[in-house]
């Protein structure tokens, strides 16, 4: 599966390899492949440049100089209210956005990844923000105009956007993993995601012990639901405090009374 995932990367001109030599100054990154949503069938880059710690390309860089906040359900919400009951709602995505827009030469040396004892340099790396949203008012063509607009400005910059994922103008859609319906002025969990949420706690019912890694994941996905359902924020509390409880992600969690039931709560207050 890694064999061809690089070379798909180095076939599009993403990466570029193999490094034969070992130059002294290429920095070797730990990499992983992710599953890309579910049941997509594609595949994730994942590199994680805080390896090693102490030694990492994220350690040699100023927090002053790189800090990012990105949108967020809240804000979306907060246009509609402004812009009244029935707001138009259009969003596109750029198509493999985290790795488009060039890394500076002197600056690739520090993207190193290996695999087979082959090194490869990655060209791109990248990360800003892919999913974009417009909101006009319910009684005005802007919405509209706007998507065409920002469509053809990526046209002629050259980026890729994702037929699939370009929506719009509509009174409903899904932003950030949220069902956004400005009719009914209501946000919610799209109901494939809210199955899924309720089949992963019958699953952790019969569990009694867990990963860090698997419970920090359960913990994530609970979160997310937190954007709709506001008063779930009280009922993690417990369960993040016992991922706190080892170090490493491999190490085992004993689940306690606690932890069952929080999980109660989450099971019994998700709707049907």
């Amino acid at each position: 599966m890694i064999d061809e995932f690089v070379a798909t990367e180095l076939a599009a001109g993403r990466i570029f390899g193999p490094v034969e030599a070992i130059h002294s100054s290429l920095h070797i990154n730990q990499f992983e492949l992710v599953p890309k949503g579910h049941g997509s069938g594609k595949w994730r880059l994942i590199v994680d440049l805080s390896f090693p710690a102490g030694g990492s390309v994220n350690d040699g860089i100023d927090p002053a100089l790189c800090s990012l906040q990105y949108t967020s359900v809240d804000t979306a919400c907060q246009n509609i209210l402004r812009l009244g009951q029935g707001a138009n709602l259009a969003k596109f995505d750029v198509s493999g956005a985290f790795r488009t827009v060039p890394v500076h030469p002197d600056d690739r040396h520090l993207l190193g990844m290996q695999w087979r004892l082959v090194r490869v340099d990655q060209v791109t790396g990248i990360h800003y923000l892919n999913d974009f949203l417009i909101i006009g008012a319910s009684d005005s063509p802007q919405c509209g105009e706007s998507l065409s607009k920002a469509l053809a400005r990526c046209d002629w910059f050259g980026m890729p956007i994702s037929p699939t994922k370009t929506e719009g103008p509509a009174t409903k859609l899904v932003l950030l993993g949220i069902e956004i319906d400005s009719v009914s002025m209501t946000i919610s969990l799209p109901p494939e995601k809210l199955s899924r949420l309720r089949a992963m706690i019958r699953d952790w019912e019969s569990k009694r012990s867990c990963t860090k890694r698997e419970l920090l994941s359960l913990i994530g996905y609970l979160q997310h639901a937190c954007r709709v359902i506001r008063p779930g924020r009280s009922f993690l509390r417990r369960m993040i405090d016992l991922s706190a409880g080892v170090r490493a992600l491999h190490h085992r969690v004993r689940l306690n009374a606690g932890f069952r039931s929080d999980l109660k709560w989450w099971n019994c207050f998700l709707p049907v």
